[in-house]
C-alpha cells in the first residue's frame, strides 16, 4: 500500500481525487462524531429533565402505588416510545432518609432509559446497540401516607 502511495505521481490532476478518497473517510467520521455528541448531549438534558418532573411527581403523590403510577404517566409524557430512538423507560426509587412512605423522608428518584445511538461501538452500549442511561434526583416527600 505504501509502495503505491509513493508510485502516485502527485503533481497531476487526478492525485487531488486520490488524496481526497484518503480523506473523504476521515472527513464523514468527523462529521458522525459530532452528530452522536449531539445526540448524546440531548438525551441526556431530556433525560435529567425527565427524572426532576418524575421524582417531583412522586413525592406529591399520598403512597408509594401512586407515586410509581404518576413518575411513570410523566416519563410516558416526556419521552413516548420512539422518540429520540428510546425504546424502554422506567421510573424507580429507593429511600436515602427513613424507609416508609411518610413525610419528611428523602427518596431517590432514578429513571432508566435504553436508546439506540448513532455511534454503536461506543462506551455506552451494549451488545445489543443499546445504550442504557440513567439519571438520578433525591427529593423529600411532600405528602404523607393516609
Amino acid at each position: 500500500m505504501v509502495k503505491k502511495i509513493k508510485e502516485i505521481e502527485w503533481e497531476d490532476g487526478a492525485s487531488e481525487v486520490i488524496a481526497f478518497m484518503f480523506i473523504f473517510p476521515l472527513i464523514i467520521f468527523a462529521f458522525l462524531l459530532i452528530i452522536y455528541g449531539m445526540q448524546l448531549s440531548l438525551t441526556a438534558q431530556t433525560l435529567q429533565y425527565t427524572t426532576y418532573s418524575a421524582t417531583r411527581a412522586a413525592v406529591i403523590s399520598e403512597n408509594e402505588s401512586t407515586a410509581i403510577d404518576n413518575a411513570n404517566a410523566i416519563i410516558d409524557n416526556c419521552m413516548p416510545e420512539g422518540y429520540m430512538n428510546i425504546s424502554d423507560a422506567n421510573f424507580t426509587y429507593e429511600y436515602v432518609e427513613g424507609n416508609h412512605w411518610l413525610k419528611g423522608n428523602i427518596i431517590k428518584g432514578t429513571v432508566t432509559l435504553n436508546t439506540k445511538l448513532l455511534i454503536p461501538f461506543s462506551r455506552f452500549t451494549n451488545d445489543n446497540g443499546y445504550a442504557t442511561l440513567h439519571s438520578s434526583i433525591c427529593m423529600m416527600i411532600e405528602r404523607p401516607a393516609v
